[in-house]
């Protein structure tokens, strides 16, 4: 999961986001899931 914070823009016409976050911080990062509630 990644906090929105992290976001610094999105792009819908290209569909993508951009994130301050490096690699590891993001495969660091807790997994979702999808059976609690957020």
């Amino acid at each position: 999961m990644i906090s929105p914070h992290a976001l610094v823009a999105v792009n819908k016409e290209e569909q993508y986001i951009s994130i301050n976050l490096t690699k590891k911080q993001l495969e660091d990062s807790p997994y979702l899931d999808e059976d609690k509630p957020v």
